[in-house]
């Protein structure tokens, strides 16, 4: 895919046009081009996954490969502390450029698939579904509909969970948005606190493990886990409850902490062991009982490790380099090193993260329906 005429071209306009935002300071950093990248790898594996896994066998590496190239491009238009979604704008850009080669090559069909997704990539799967129809047993509309879910994958569900949220949120969250919008918290004294406020928030309201779809559930469950065990961290590093700090939030006016979170958490509290049943759930409610039954030690690891993941991550005035620099020998927090390392495997677009992916995928047994 990579060696692709088009992924090649899309490459070199993601990289040129987030060179010219950095220079003049109007680039996200944590929408940048490792995001770009990774949200790449992962969205036209989804792709593949869901071509494969209803014999649409002739077609796969196609759509990965336009998958992988339109999505570099995903977020070409976004600027930080956006007020208009930059989905459209972003589309546009896509649109624009299929007049020029190698984009000419684009079916019709082709070309709006790939500008639909991106047009709505800012929406939850609801909305996609809805809009684009189930990703499976599809005819006519099946290309739309598989780029636009393959889009959220890689955006959604491998960005905004697991390793590849971590580094997002703590530089996101942790350092652009306190230098904002979160001025009721102090910056970097409470970055951490930012971090887990934001952490509550996407995992009971914003992005649940309820709102995927099945055929990436058993996937998201596990990369959920990782989130919880950050999750976990922090709260245990600030001596709380989720309840109480659900509470603290909501009264210093953190945004958007109104109080159907709180409520949530009370009601919830998904760390209790209750929430997460066995029987629908099998993967996180494993990964909750295991973090219940960590040790003291290793308890004060996690809470060490996700206070100095956020704190490096928040302060580094380059923490794409202190990523890419680590090594697991030189830190004694075990779950530092597991943290930092998997980072690592996510933004290298891992053989075997991805083939975990989309053996997830093809886990779900649906079949095509008959028409």
């Amino acid at each position: 895919m990579r060696n692709h005429p088009l992924y090649r071209d899309a490459l070199a306009r993601m990289e040129s046009v987030f060179a010219q935002k950095r220079k003049e300071g109007t680039l996200s950093l944590a929408h940048a081009e490792l995001h770009a990248t990774a949200v790449s790898n992962f969205g036209a594996a989804t792709a593949r996954a869901l071509a494969n896994a209803q014999g649409l066998n002739d077609v796969a590496e196609r759509w990965a490969i336009l998958a992988g190239a339109a999505f570099l491009l995903h977020d070409i238009e976004r600027f930080p502390n956006e007020i208009v979604p930059h989905g459209p704008a972003s589309a546009k850009y896509l649109h624009d450029i299929s007049t020029e080669c190698p984009w000419t090559e684009l079916s019709p069909h082709e070309l709006s698939s790939l500008e639909g997704a991106i047009r709505e990539h800012e929406s939850n799967f609801a909305r996609i579904w809805g809009f684009f129809g189930e990703p499976f047993g599809l005819k006519g509309k099946i290309l739309s509909s598989v780029m636009a879910h393959a889009l959220l994958i890689g955006d959604k569900v491998m960005e905004q969970s697991g390793y590849g949220v971590l580094p997002r949120r703590c530089v996101f969250v942790g350092k652009e948005r306190m230098l904002n919008d979160i001025t009721m918290l102090q910056y970097p004294r409470d970055s951490h606190l930012a971090v887990l406020a934001e952490t509550m928030i996407r995992l009971y309201e914003r992005n649940p493990i309820d709102s995927y779809p099945g055929w990436i559930k058993g996937f998201a469950e596990e990369w959920h886990g990782i989130q919880y065990m950050f999750y976990k961290g922090l709260l245990e590093y600030c001596g709380t409850s989720e309840e109480t700090f659900a509470r603290l939030m909501h009264d210093v006016g953190f945004p958007k902490f109104n109080e159907t979170v709180v409520e949530k958490v009370s009601a919830q509290q998904h760390l209790s062991g209750k929430y997460f049943r066995r029987e629908e759930y099998p993967v996180l409610s494993k990964t909750v009982a295991d973090i219940s039954d960590l040790s003291r030690i290793r308890l004060s690891d996690l809470a060490e490790s996700s206070y100095q993941l956020v704190h490096a991550l928040a302060t580094a005035e380059d923490p794409d380099g202190l990523i890419s620099a680590f090594k697991p020998q030189e830190t004694s927090l075990a779950y530092q090193a597991e943290f930092m390392t998997g980072i690592q495997a996510y933004r290298s677009g891992s053989g075997q993260l991805i083939r975990k992916l989309e053996e997830g995928i093809h886990a779900y047994h649906i079949q095509p329906a008959k028409n």
